[in-house]
């Protein structure tokens, strides 16, 4: 996420639903953090 606050913006955002986005950030992005970590971690140990 580039921006905290969509709306303070005058771009049209009509391309992606800015709340779709950061509900996403919150939840699938951590998850997704997580995996390619333990993915990393997993070629080291190797």
């Amino acid at each position: 996420m580039q921006l905290k606050d969509y709306g303070k913006t005058d771009w049209e955002w009509s391309l992606f639903d800015p709340e779709a986005k950061k509900a996403r950030y919150e939840t699938v992005f951590p998850q997704e953090c997580r995996l390619i970590y333990e993915k990393g971690a997993g070629l080291v140990r190797k």
